[in-house]
C-alpha cells in the first residue's frame, strides 16, 4: 500500500510492490506484469491505487479473531456476492464509483475472477457502467471463480481446526450461498 502511495516509481518501491503482492496466488507471470503496469502507470502519470485498506487485510482479520476464525472471516467477506456496503467486492464498487465522480476516463480494473460477476452486476446498477472482461471467454471465469470458492470452502469443511460452532457454521452457509450465487 505505500509503495502505492509513492510519487516515485523508483526499483526499491517497485521491489516493495512485488514483494507485497506475491502471495497473492497469482501466477508470478502475471505478478510481473502488474508491476510492469505500475511502471507505466506512473511514466505517464496515471493513477494507481489498492481498492482495499489494511484494515480488510488477511493479517487485520487474523490479528483480531485469530488464524482460524480471522481466515473464515476474511473469506467470508472476500467471496461476499452482495451489494451490501461490507462484502470486499460492494467496498470496492464503492470506491470505484467516489472515483468515477471526478475521474471521467476509463478505469482498469485488477481484482480476482471471484469479484468479476458480482462487480459487473453492482457497477451496472449503480451508475449504469458496463464493465468488461479483457478475457475472451467469461464463461470460463466464472467457472474459475466458482472453483476457487469450491476449493477453499472444501478445505475449510475438512479443516482439523474447524470449531462447531454457530458463527462458523453462518459463515460457511455465506460462503455456500457464494458459491452458489457464481454456478
Amino acid at each position: 500500500r505505500d509503495a502505492f502511495n509513492s510519487n516515485a516509481a523508483d526499483a526499491e518501491v517497485l521491489e516493495e510492490a512485488r514483494s507485497s503482492i506475491s502471495s497473492n496466488g497469482w501466477s508470478p507471470e502475471f505478478n510481473k506484469s502488474l508491476v510492469g503496469l505500475i511502471r507505466i502507470a506512473w511514466k505517464h502519470h496515471i493513477t494507481f491505487h489498492a481498492l482495499d485498506d489494511a484494515q480488510w487485510s488477511r493479517d487485520a482479520f487474523t490479528a483480531r479473531h485469530g488464524p482460524y476464525r480471522g481466515g473464515l472471516r476474511y473469506l467470508a467477506n472476500r467471496a461476499d456476492q452482495l451489494d451490501n456496503g461490507e462484502g470486499a467486492t460492494s467496498r470496492w464498487c464503492s470506491k470505484i464509483c467516489e472515483k468515477r465522480l471526478v475521474d471521467s476516463g476509463p478505469i482498469v480494473i485488477l481484482a480476482g475472477a471471484e469479484h468479476g460477476p458480482a462487480l459487473m452486476k453492482f457497477m451496472k446498477a449503480r451508475i449504469n457502467v458496463e464493465v468488461r472482461y479483457m478475457y475472451d471467454d467469461f464463461q470460463a471465469i466464472k467457472r474459475h471463480a466458482a472453483n476457487k470458492v469450491s476449493e477453499t470452502l472444501d478445505s475449510l469443511r475438512l479443516s482439523k481446526d474447524l470449531e462447531k460452532d454457530e458463527e462458523t457454521e453462518n459463515l460457511l452457509q455465506r460462503l455456500q450461498r457464494s458459491l452458489e450465487s457464481l454456478l
